[in-house]
């Protein structure tokens, strides 16, 4: 291997290279998020819930006799 490829190596081990999500991928610092990930992920995940709640009450109102 040349300088030159190992150079680019090196540059990307050092980036920390993220992906869309905002979650870093080096393993050694274990799993991170960004707060603003994690909040919206954990809205949708309240929004979801109260969707199928609601759904749950629907179904159960119009089977009962």
């Amino acid at each position: 291997m040349d300088k030159s490829q190992s150079a680019k190596i090196e540059k990307r081990k050092s980036s920390g290279d993220k992906n869309p999500f905002g979650a870093a991928t080096s393993a050694a610092k274990g799993w991170s998020i960004q707060p603003h990930v994690a909040i919206i992920v954990s809205l949708l995940y309240v929004g979801i819930v109260i969707i199928l709640h609601m759904i749950g009450k629907y179904r159960k109102d119009t089977t009962a006799v």
